[in-house]
């Protein structure tokens, strides 16, 4: 069963990741299968508000954030790509900022979640979709060659006040 070898080698990785993004793990995991879910029977309208307040402008600004809140969206960032590479189904980018944006939320840091288009190679694909999520200066998730996709929205979060019951790992 080539699956079950996968998923055991997946799931190996596990302990040599650091402690705050272990603790994390789980409720990541559960949370990326709700977002499969969504994405694969849900209209986007109907899950579009997780992602945040839309903005007039495909390109907003990013307010910046406290080197607390910077850490804090770090260690989401670290423990959604991390779940996203051990989880049996295909966590994709779109499914992957859902869920940051809900932990970012929850953390009460602010953060602007973008989707973009770029074209594809000519003839195989011809638009190719990402979705990602930054936070200050830090790419929490979707990263890559950003500048090689048009934003065509963004969904930004700013806390009406600090705090939250997140601590940094």
């Amino acid at each position: 069963m080539a699956g079950t070898a996968v998923i055991a080698r997946k799931w190996r990785s596990f302990a040599t990741w650091p402690v705050g993004t272990r603790l994390l793990v789980p409720m990541v995991v559960l949370l990326l299968g709700l977002a499969r879910v969504a994405t694969l029977v849900l209209p986007f309208r109907w899950y579009a508000p997780a992602l945040g307040k839309k903005s007039l402008s495909a390109d907003v600004q990013r307010p910046g954030i406290s080197e607390r809140d910077l850490l804090r969206a770090q260690s989401v960032g670290r423990a959604v790509r991390s779940s996203a590479q051990i989880t049996p189904w295909r966590s994709v980018c779109l499914q992957q900022a859902l869920v940051a944006t809900f932990l970012l939320r929850a953390c009460r840091v602010a953060h602007v979640a973008y989707l973009g288009v770029a074209r594809g190679e000519r003839g195989v694909d011809p638009l190719r979709a990402h979705a990602w999520v930054i936070a200050g200066a830090t790419v929490v998730t979707g990263r890559g060659r950003l500048k090689d996709y048009a934003t065509v929205a963004s969904f930004e979060y700013a806390p009406e006040r600090k705090g939250g019951p997140c601590s940094p790992a």
